[in-house]
C-alpha cells in the first residue's frame, strides 16, 4: 500500500515536471521564432505623410505639408524647410521592421516606454500615429519601441539616429554647382582658380589660406611660390587640423557661427518686410547663408539713401560697393552687412535705413511729378471734388 501510494506521488511529480519542460520548450521556441521572424510593424509611403511632429531631450518640433506639398515649420512659417531633410526622418518608416515583438507588455517602464527618450508623431490621411522609443538594448544593439498596440518591439534600424535633430538641421540650405568639376564638365578644367580663408571662420587675420585648381595650374602655382616663400606656417596649420579635425568638424563649427548671424539677418529682413514691403521702392535679397543682404533702391536713390543714414549716425558700406570701382551705373544697390553690431543696434539701424528710404524715394517721386505733371481727365477731375 505504501509502496503504491509512494509510486503514484512520484507519477504526479514527473506529470508536473513534464507538463513544465513542455511549457518552457514551447516558450523557447516561440521566442525564437519571434526575434528571427523580422516582421514589418509599419507601413507608411512618405507621400501620404501630412504632419510630423517630435519630441527629444533637446527639442520639441512639428511641421506640416501644405496642399502645394511644401513642408511648413508650424511655429515660423517663412523658416526655409528641407524636404530632403524631412524625407530622411520618415524613410526608416516606410518598412519599418520589428526583430523582436513583446507581446501583452503589462510594465513598459522596464523597457524605458513610460518615459521615452523620444515621441514622434504622424499623420497620414485620417490616420494619427504615436511612435515612443525607450531604452537601447546593448545587448542586442537594437532599440525599444511601442506603435500603441500594446506590444513592445526591439528594432535594430533606431530612429534615433535620425530623430535626434534640432531645428537647425532642418534648414534648406543653396545648392550651388561645384565650379572645378563644372570647368571639367565643359571642356576647360584650366579655367578657374578658387581661393579660401579661414580668415572669418576660425581666427581673424591669422587663418590659413589655400587654393584649388586643375592640376596643371597647381603645378604651375607651386613653381611661384616656391620664390615667394620659404615655407608656410606649419604650426598654425596643425592648429587648425587639431581644431577642426575633418571637414564635419568644419560644418559643425560654421553652425555656431549661423546661430549667431541668424537672429541678425532675420531682424534685418523683418523690419524691412514691415517698413517697406509692398511699396515698390525697394527689393532685397533673402539669403541663407553668407554675410550679406542686398539691397536696391530705386535708380539714382541709393547714394542719398547712404548719406541720409550717415548724417543720422549710421554708417554703411559705400553705394554701389558691389560693381567694379564701385560704379553702380543704376545707383541703387546697398549692401547690408548685420554681422558686426549688437542686435539692438542693429534693429535701431535697419529702422533708420527703412526710413532714409521712405524719405529719398518720396523725394525722387515728387520730383518726378513735378517734372511731368500728368494732365486730369475732366471726368476724372469730377469724381476727385468734395461733395
Amino acid at each position: 500500500m505504501k509502496r503504491a501510494k509512494r509510486l503514484y506521488i512520484l507519477l504526479g511529480v514527473l506529470a508536473v515536471l513534464s507538463v513544465a519542460a513542455i511549457a518552457v520548450i514551447q516558450r523557447e521556441e516561440h521566442k525564437e521564432k519571434i526575434k528571427d521572424s523580422g516582421e514589418i510593424i509599419l507601413q507608411i509611403p512618405y507621400e501620404g505623410v501630412t504632419a510630423l511632429s517630435w519630441e527629444n531631450e533637446s527639442e520639441s518640433l512639428s511641421f506640416h505639408k501644405g496642399e502645394d506639398g511644401v513642408w511648413t515649420y508650424d511655429e515660423d512659417e517663412k523658416f526655409p524647410v528641407s524636404e530632403e531633410k524631412i524625407k530622411e526622418l520618415l524613410e526608416p518608416f516606410e518598412e519599418f521592421a520589428a526583430a523582436f515583438v513583446i507581446e501583452e507588455v503589462e510594465d513598459y517602464s522596464q523597457y524605458g516606454l513610460n518615459d521615452p527618450v523620444c515621441t514622434i508623431h504622424l499623420e497620414n490621411g485620417e490616420q494619427e500615429l504615436e511612435i515612443k522609443l525607450g531604452n537601447f538594448s546593448n545587448m542586442d544593439s537594437q532599440r525599444y519601441v511601442s506603435i500603441g498596440d500594446g506590444k513592445a518591439y526591439l528594432v535594430k534600424d533606431d530612429p534615433l539616429n535620425y530623430f535626434d535633430a534640432v531645428l537647425k538641421d532642418m534648414l534648406k540650405q543653396d545648392e550651388i554647382p561645384e565650379i572645378l568639376s563644372e570647368c571639367v564638365k565643359a571642356g576647360n578644367p584650366d579655367m578657374v582658380y578658387k581661393f579660401v580663408s579661414t580668415s572669418k571662420v576660425s581666427f581673424p587675420g591669422s587663418g590659413i589660406a589655400a587654393v584649388a585648381a586643375s592640376q596643371r595650374n597647381l603645378d604651375d602655382f607651386r613653381k611661384h611660390m616656391s620664390v615667394q616663400t620659404i615655407g608656410h606656417d606649419k604650426v598654425n596649420q596643425l592648429r587648425h587640423v587639431r581644431f577642426f579635425k575633418d571637414i564635419h568638424g568644419m560644418v559643425e563649427h560654421m553652425r555656431k557661427h549661423a546661430d549667431i548671424i541668424r537672429p541678425k539677418f532675420e531682424a534685418v529682413e523683418e523690419i524691412l518686410e514691415r517698413e517697406l514691403g509692398g511699396l515698390g521702392i525697394g527689393e532685397w535679397t533673402k539669403p541663407k547663408g553668407g554675410y550679406f543682404i542686398s539691397f536696391d533702391s530705386l535708380d539714382g536713390c541709393a547714394k542719398d539713401i547712404v548719406a541720409r543714414c550717415k548724417k543720422a549716425g549710421v554708417v554703411m558700406t559705400g553705394a554701389g560697393a558691389t560693381y567694379p570701382y564701385g560704379k553702380d551705373p543704376h545707383d541703387s544697390n546697398i549692401r547690408i552687412a548685420p554681422t558686426y553690431p549688437p542686435l539692438g543696434d542693429l534693429i535701431v539701424a535697419t529702422e533708420l535705413f527703412a526710413l532714409c528710404v521712405k524719405l529719398t524715394s518720396a523725394e525722387k517721386l515728387l520730383k518726378e511729378m513735378e517734372q511731368n505733371p500728368q494732365p486730369v481727365k475732366k471726368k476724372e477731375a469730377d469724381q476727385q471734388l468734395p461733395e
